[in-house]
């Protein structure tokens, strides 16, 4: 059968435009030429959470077909996910726990370097039909545990997009080759073609991601005991029990530079410490880091109001009055949430000072018990006084 020359350059077309998909090996994809190894990468940044363990939060993730907003280029036609009907695709959570250590520097040094990564699975099923790019809309899901405070720091809405591209095989068949994700679903590729016998290429620029990172910040709450007064004992040891609340299972705060794991399943932590004081060193601290910043604490002194002392506070440079809560004890109690107030760039940290004051009390009854003494010697002197001028004047 002899081709015309109409039919010809059909069957050319076709073939080059079929050839130009199959050869797009340089398009930036986070996989390689099998399916089953198609990737996102979701991080976890805890550089700001100094002294913390990684919070227990899932995200997870929705896929929906949708059509590009963006002009496409000419050579790279980009489809509405949805037109592959009977395809639908997922993204595996991504589960983050306290066991989770990045592999670098640890887990809570407060360096750059502190990431936690999850490598997530994209898998598909059905069939496609036709060759060529498909793109989908991908939504993810924030953990649910309000008692988790999470900035959210790249990705706007918690949806970003995915381009896949489906490539026809020797047999006939449709196989997903590479995936790329992006920001916007404005974002294009750009085609170039290849020069000297290279392959072309699908640039995406700017618009492309390589992962999605979120930001997980603690705060630091500093304990500083003072003593003034005549009469205060600086030698002596004062204790505290510091309460938390609202936290989620399995946080770890930092004491110095021992971890306390929460015990409770309701998120209350108990801490019982003290803070020595000792003669001429005025002022000791115990830091607490990695609280959650949605956390509340109470720091509690126990003190027994036998001995006499005024008990004050100051959180954050304000002024806190002394609370009774036992007929046995003067005890002082507050309660405060860090500085962050939703803010993710306000420095975080709590500053808590409790002073005891004890002056000496002058005795009293010295004027009545001495009065009397004091009557007799001015009586004995005046006289003295009398009967001495009267010899004299004789």
């Amino acid at each position: 059968m002899k081709l015309s020359r109409k039919n010809l350059g059909r069957v050319a077309t076709t073939f080059l435009a079929t050839a130009m998909l199959a050869s797009l090996t340089a398009v930036p994809a986070m996989a390689d030429d099998k399916t089953d190894n198609i990737q996102f990468v979701k991080k976890l940044n805890i550089a700001d959470a100094d002294g913390a363990s990684v919070p227990d939060v899932t995200y997870t993730y929705a896929v929906t077909g949708v059509a590009p907003t963006g002009t496409a280029d000419d050579n790279l036609p980009i489809k509405n996910g949805a037109d592959a009907t009977g395809v639908a695709f997922t993204i595996e959570s991504a589960d983050f726990n306290s066991t989770d250590v990045d592999g670098g520097t640890g887990d809570d040094d407060g360096t750059a370097d502190d990431y936690i990564t999850k490598n997530l699975a994209v898998t598909y099923t059905g069939t496609f039909t036709q060759p060529g790019i498909y793109r989908y809309q991908v939504t993810e899901t924030d953990p649910t545990d309000s008692n988790v405070d999470l900035t959210f720091t790249d990705v706007s809405d918690n949806t970003f997009f995915m381009d896949v591209y489906v490539e026809r095989q020797s047999d006939g068949a449709m196989k997903v080759t590479n995936t790329v994700f992006m920001k916007d679903n404005s974002t294009m590729p750009e085609y170039t073609e290849g020069q000297d016998g290279e392959n072309p290429t699908a640039a995406y620029g700017t618009g492309k991601i390589y992962e999605d990172v979120d930001t997980y910040k603690t705060y630091t709450l500093t304990i500083t005991k003072k003593v003034e007064g005549t009469m205060a004992d600086a030698g002596a040891d004062y204790h505290f029990d510091v309460k938390f609340t609202g936290m989620p299972a399995g946080t770890k705060v930092t004491i110095g530079d021992a971890k306390y794991e929460q015990a409770a399943a309701n998120g209350a932590l108990d801490i019982e410490d003290q803070i020595s004081i000792q003669p001429g060193a005025n002022g000791a601290s115990v830091v607490i880091s990695g609280i959650p910043s949605t956390a509340i604490y109470t720091v509690i002194e126990n003190l027994e109001t036998t001995l006499g002392y005024d008990v004050s506070a100051v959180v954050n440079n304000t002024e806190k009055n002394t609370v009774i809560e036992d007929a046995e004890k003067d005890t002082y109690t507050t309660t405060a949430v860090s500085l962050k107030n939703g803010a993710a760039d306000t420095t975080i940290s709590d500053e808590i000072t409790i002073t005891n004051t004890r002056n000496a009390v002058s005795p009293t009854g010295i004027v009545t018990n001495i009065a009397p003494y004091a009557l007799l010697v001015v009586i004995a002197a005046a006289g003295c006084f009398v009967f001495l001028r009267k010899r004299n004047e004789d």
